[in-house]
């Protein structure tokens, strides 16, 4: 018996609309009920189109946001490593210690979407920085350092609208199988109409 199924992938919801499209159209007596379904069926495909779209949206922002985290780990690094120069010529600094005083990898040692945490611990580092009278010898790394959190929040905003963009599309899939349900129904029961409600006929017009 013909059924349609809520779980089915869309890929699955489009061959069966493909199925039946091509089934109507095969007889003389259905070739009228195509249109509707080809009309669906170009929905179907359209919201396949900008799911795809969307989630390789998604992935390239998830890219760029591990490109960030690279860049501001780097930077830190820089950044750290100057202070160690500085301190190594002037002890009674203790600029890792102020600034660093869990070490390098306690800041570093996000990754991916956990670069938001990075960025602010950096961000309050920096600020740190701008009040001590070292800062003027560690501006080029603290320029640094700032531009790569520029970076990594810019990447972060794209991924967030990104990620609303597959939520949207999730929500309207949702309701287009709602959709596809109700008209895979009618079809099924214009040709109960058409064809007698001879079932063994009447399932040879659908995929499933």
């Amino acid at each position: 018996m013909a059924y349609f199924n809520r779980n089915w992938s869309l890929d699955h919801i489009i061959e069966e609309f493909q199925f039946m499209a091509y089934s109507l159209d095969a007889e003389e007596k259905t070739r009228h009920l195509v249109a509707p379904v080809t009309d669906f069926l170009a929905g179907l495909n359209a919201m396949k189109a900008e799911k795809s779209a969307a989630r390789a949206e998604q992935l390239r922002f998830t890219a760029m946001i591990h490109a960030a985290d690279r860049a501001l780990d780097i930077a830190l690094s820089g950044l750290s490593g100057q202070a160690r120069v500085l301190e190594r010529e002037d002890p009674t600094m203790k600029l890792l210690g102020t600034l660093l005083p869990e070490g390098l990898n306690a800041v570093t040692k996000y990754s991916g979407r956990g670069v938001e945490a990075e960025v602010l611990i950096a961000r309050n580092l920096l600020g740190t920085l701008s009040g001590m009278a070292a800062a003027a010898s560690l501006t080029e790394p603290m320029a640094k350092v700032n531009a790569a959190c520029d970076k990594a929040d810019a990447a972060l905003t794209q991924l967030r609208a990104a990620d609303a963009q597959v939520e949207r599309n999730r929500t309207s899939e949702s309701d287009l199988v709602e959709r596809a349900y109700t008209t895979y129904h009618s079809i099924h029961a214009d040709l109960v109409k058409l064809l007698n409600n001879n079932k063994r006929l009447i399932n040879t017009f659908f995929l499933t």
